[in-house]
């Protein structure tokens, strides 16, 4: 080699490739057992994949687990700003939960590559109890209020003085 390297050994050829020959193809022995190894109930593999889309308090997941192994084939995130104008208030722009879940999506598909197309379920997840309030248009009319936003404090205290905790519980 003109660079000093060594020349790699080619490997050998499969003995049933074109080149080598090989012996025949032969029935199995154990045709009538064919599948009785599988788990009983279960279908062997599919290859399809479930995809979940989680819009956080910090960030915008997306990941694709293999449906019949558990396992993550591939995931993306893209974090969400948190603004706190004043103490013990909470709020983020509810427009960036969109741009951010279309950015972490084409990028899981990315990585995907052509097993994107065994998609077969997506499921989604948000964070609860933040308010988004939208005009006519569906348009956000403020920030949205996140869960963890304190301005409402006085008012749940009130609520749970007049209804009683164990109303609430029910009705909550």
């Amino acid at each position: 080699s003109p660079h000093g390297e060594r020349p790699r050994a080619r490997p050998a050829a499969h003995p049933r490739d074109a080149r080598g020959g090989g012996a025949a193809a032969r029935d199995r022995d154990d045709a009538d057992r064919q599948g009785a190894d599988e788990a009983p109930g279960r279908l062997p593999g599919t290859g399809r994949l479930f995809v979940g889309l989680d819009v956080g308090t910090s960030a915008v997941k997306a990941i694709a687990v293999d449906a019949d192994r558990g396992a993550v084939v591939a995931s993306a995130s893209r974090p969400l700003a948190l603004d706190t104008p004043r103490p013990g208030w909470a709020e983020q722009d509810s427009r960036s939960y969109g741009e951010a879940a279309i950015s972490a999506l084409a990028e899981l598909t990315a990585a995907l590559g052509r097993r994107r197309d065994a998609i077969a379920a997506v499921g989604l997840s948000g964070q609860m109890h933040t308010a988004v309030w939208l005009d006519a248009a569906r348009l956000p009319l403020r920030p949205a209020m996140l869960w963890c936003d304190g301005r409402t404090t006085a008012e749940c205290a009130e609520i749970l003085e007049r209804v009683g905790a164990a109303r609430l519980a029910r009705t909550v």
